[in-house]
């Protein structure tokens, strides 16, 4: 059963959710991140739809994939890593969850505030609760964070050797969604590091990197 009530996905597309991903890039080098958010829903829809479960609980899935881009942090697992010790220097006492939730609410104007405690309390549970080891198949939020963060893991090796385009990685995302959707019924949870360990990381990041992902998270040191 859906957390959410109301039309959570409209309520981002409402606050301009396109217009904030259509002029981003996922890397330095490139990756359109409009496209990247689109293949990402269509795993989330592809789960969903081949499961037929119900649409109110697909939207709730699809507002935290576009909640997730909306607050996409480049270069994956290890973009993320680096992010959290930058943040660190500049403010030890926020997490990275709590950041990019507020982030969230801000690109919103404020609307999350519309929310009830345990609706804002869901919201705020996808962010803290992004990096889990395993994920129930019965919560869009535990699923979806799954889904971002294997279609992240192939977005940050866009332009090498089979991530050349969103060609080549929409053939690794979509073999993924297919084998995901079909975990469903066992109802067991799901072995995140299973399918993230398919993914080779992205390499080192150099300075040119982490300076992108300082400049995409608007993160600066006072």
């Amino acid at each position: 059963m859906a957390i959410f009530k109301q039309g959570m996905n409209e309520l981002l597309m409402g606050a301009g959710g396109l217009y904030v991903l259509d002029p981003l890039f996922a890397t330095c080098k490139g990756g359109e991140l409009i496209l990247m958010w689109q293949d990402a829903e269509a795993s989330s829809d592809y789960f969903y739809d081949s499961n037929f479960l119900d649409m109110e609980t697909r939207d709730e899935a699809r507002f935290f994939v576009m909640a997730d881009y909306l607050t996409y942090i480049p270069y994956g697992s290890r973009g993320y890593a680096a992010f959290e010790r930058m943040l660190k220097e500049v403010n030890p006492d926020i997490s990275v969850g709590q950041f990019r939730f507020e982030r969230l609410n801000e690109l919103m104007d404020g609307k999350l505030g519309e929310l009830n405690d345990g609706q804002l309390g869901y919201v705020k549970y996808y962010f803290e609760n992004y990096n889990k080891q395993t994920v129930n198949p019965k919560i869009p939020a535990e699923v979806v964070s799954l889904i971002c963060r294997y279609h992240h893991e192939c977005e940050a090796n866009f332009g090498k050797r089979g991530f050349i385009n969103m060609m080549d990685i929409s053939k690794h995302t979509g073999d993924f969604s297919r084998r995901l959707s079909m975990l469903y019924e066992d109802g067991g949870d799901i072995d995140c590091g299973k399918f993230l360990s398919e993914i080779a990381p992205c390499g080192g990041l150099g300075e040119e990197e982490l300076e992108y992902i300082r400049k995409f998270t608007g993160l600066r040191s006072e």
